[in-house]
């Protein structure tokens, strides 16, 4: 498998704002994984081919014992699916409770590779997440914690490309109705199905890219200094996301 470097082009005067500035998708590198698993390989194996769920709570919300159980617990009722749990530095997984036999749970993992497997994906409704699951055409169950992710997870229930439930009322039956009705009706992957199809017909980096040249009238130079402000704000965003 390869991972996606996180790298950005290198700046230089004659290249323009679209060949030097391209947001790249947020990749989790594959760390340790539970139990035995300490290689991507290991982790990898462990995958048995049948429907995955994918379960992403974002970086800053990592280390929530109760969220990550109520998960474990709500997908460990379904015989013949398969859950991985990135976790992150500050959990061991040993502080999961009910972890079932279908659980991989991993410290970070490589999102957007797992996300193409994924039937579902449970997330904090972090926007990053959520538009890596749309551009894959991934369903999703959001848990909203904080900062613009109620706003987030309502617009996926607005477009039915999936449902919420807040942090505050979650539950584990709460959370498996949620996950049984994304994972059964449908309507959801179809209309995923149909914001993945708008995504990739948009095009929308290099428009707003587009727009940001005529709005600024960047010149080589101006670009530069631009530019660089840009890639300094995505990657102080990119550890917060």
């Amino acid at each position: 498998m390869t991972l996606q470097s996180t790298a950005a082009p290198p700046i230089t005067p004659t290249s323009s704002l679209k060949e030097r500035y391209v947001m790249p998708t947020k990749p989790h590198p594959v760390a340790s994984g539970f139990g035995p698993a300490t290689t991507a390989k290991e982790t990898w194996d462990r995958l048995t081919g049948e429907p995955l769920i994918y379960a992403s709570m974002g970086t800053l919300q990592n280390g929530l014992e109760s969220v990550f159980s109520a998960i474990a617990e709500a997908v460990g009722t379904r015989p013949g699916m398969q859950l991985v749990l990135p976790i992150g530095e500050s959990l061991e997984p040993g502080k999961v409770n009910s972890l079932p036999a279908n659980c991989i749970v991993v410290k970070n993992a490589s999102q957007i590779e797992f996300l193409k497997r994924a039937a579902l994906c449970i997330t904090h409704a972090g926007l990053n997440t959520v538009l890596e699951s749309l551009a894959l055409g991934v369903p999703m169950v959001a848990i909203p914690v904080s900062t613009d992710q109620p706003g987030v997870a309502a617009r996926i229930a607005y477009t039915n490309t999936g449902s919420y439930v807040p942090l505050q009322e979650l539950t584990t039956p709460r959370l498996s109705t949620f996950i049984d009705e994304v994972l059964t009706n449908p309507e959801y992957r179809q209309n995923t199905n149909k914001m993945r199809e708008a995504i990739a017909k948009t095009n929308g980096l290099e428009v707003a890219a587009d727009l940001l040249e005529q709005a600024f009238n960047l010149s080589p130079a101006r670009e530069l200094a631009f530019a660089s402000v840009v890639s300094q704000i995505s990657e102080r965003t990119s550890r917060t996301v």
